[in-house]
């Protein structure tokens, strides 16, 4: 008679139906390396259409012909080059926006985040209700879609710092379906006037990343 091996116990379960909770993942879910991957691939373009105008003018001079064609051409080149700096910037911003997001999700995990516990460069601040940016609707019914990781809207005005007098920013949608609501409590990070904008929720450490509003444009 052999004896029945001991079996291993089952692994727990997660979901509100089995009473725990999906451990999120650390910092700000991806979304400032998401972001910055899409910002340095824009950046490439206009960095390809600057090499390409400065290649042409030196091996086609005659395009460039007469003090009207170089004077184009040499703004053509330098505004290319601005936009692709600009660009590049902006994704080292969200590589140090990313970086920031885990150490604060790394603080409140080991309980240094509270209500009343300040961390330097965060501040206390409150939202409004989140507004879906995108819709999904369209004039011609076939053309009418939803993205899946679809930005809101958030009202936010913070203690101090550049968000004070309240401004509205697009809040970049997370992988894991976390959303911010009205009533939860926050602190903010502005990198800079114009974003990345990092917005930790004391309840449960989840990270949203930002970009500020204006004139219809993130």
């Amino acid at each position: 008679m052999t004896t029945p091996l001991p079996q291993p116990d089952p692994a727990p379960e997660h979901g509100p139906e089995h009473g725990l909770e999906r451990p999120r993942p650390p910092g700000d879910d991806g979304v400032s390396a998401r972001v910055g991957k899409r910002t340095i691939s824009a950046g490439v373009l206009p960095a390809v259409v600057a090499a390409a105008l400065a290649i042409t003018g030196w091996a086609w001079p005659g395009w460039f012909a007469g003090s009207a064609g170089t004077t184009f051409g040499m703004i053509a080149v330098a505004l290319a080059v601005l936009a692709a700096a600009v660009l590049l910037r902006r994704s080292r911003m969200w590589v140090r926006a990313g970086r920031d997001a885990r150490v604060w999700a790394e603080q409140w995990d080991v309980g240094e985040i509270s209500p009343r516990a300040a961390v330097d460069g965060w501040v206390k601040a409150v939202c409004g209700a989140p507004a879906p940016l995108y819709l999904g609707r369209g004039s011609v019914p076939m053309f009418r879609r939803r993205r899946k990781l679809a930005p809101t809207i958030l009202p936010l005005r913070t203690a101090s710092g550049p968000l004070a007098a309240g401004h509205a920013v697009v809040v970049h949608a997370r992988a894991d379906g976390a959303a911010l609501t009205q009533k939860d409590q926050i602190v903010v990070k502005a990198l800079g006037a114009r974003g990345p904008i990092l917005i930790g929720r004391i309840d449960d450490g989840a990270v949203f990343a930002a970009d500020r509003w204006t004139a219809g444009t993130a």
